[in-house]
């Protein structure tokens, strides 16, 4: 999985690894990766908000009681306006967007949330579908801890500088110097690979080369 990025990073690689073992005090592939592992990969079955099944799931999404996708537009006010970590909540707007009715909600943090959830969130609601569309959460979390929690995202979509994984995507800028320790942004979405246009594997490579030209 790492074979691009041995080769076309080598030492600096290295380097990046011995650089997170000593900000996070762990070595690679800790506890620390394998919380974030465990806090960003759904389970095969999504357990339902109103059951207590929802306690065992240990995932972010559980945490926060909603999933793009499937939790039901009618269920996330209440969610939006009862969960403790969730502080101001203001609607913006509802209106046509192409062929789709979107409703969304932004809020700040209570401050009972992880320290890793930052700034202000936005939660997109597709009406026709009604369901929950797009989740969006800044984090403190780095685009080098999300690599070495998760491998090299599977595709990227550098238009809208948005990488994939197999549970989320991450939003980052796409900047050579600081590709490694730049914060991202979570988002989880339904998912329309058809405009990617490039593997995880040339991603950094083609950012560097852009930044040299």
């Amino acid at each position: 999985m790492f074979s691009w990025a041995l080769r076309g990073l080598g030492g600096c690689l290295g380097a990046f690894l011995l650089l997170i073992g000593i900000v996070r005090g762990v070595a690679y592939d800790s506890a620390y990766f394998a919380h974030l592992r465990q806090l960003l990969t759904l389970p095969a079955v999504l357990p339902d908000t109103n059951t207590a099944d929802i306690d065992a799931c240990m995932t972010l999404l559980c945490f926060l009681r909603m999933y793009p996708g499937s939790t039901p537009a009618e269920n996330i006010e209440a969610v939006l306006k009862t969960h403790p970590w969730i502080g101001e909540l203001r609607f913006i707007r509802r209106g046509n967007f192409g062929s789709s009715d979107l409703q969304i909600y932004r809020w700040q943090w209570s401050g009972l949330q992880p320290a890793f959830l930052t700034g202000e969130n936005e939660l997109n609601i597709n009406r026709p579908r009604n369901l929950v569309d797009q989740l969006t959460l800044p984090t403190t979390i780095t685009f080098g801890e999300i690599w070495l929690a998760f491998g090299t995202p599977f595709v990227t979509d550098t238009l809208s500088q948005q990488a994939y994984y197999p549970h989320f995507v991450v939003r980052t800028p796409l900047v050579c110097k600081t590709f490694w320790e730049t914060p991202v942004v979570l988002l989880f979405k339904i998912r329309d690979l058809t405009a990617l246009r490039e593997s995880g594997d040339q991603l950094r490579q083609r950012v560097c080369q852009q930044r040299r030209g």
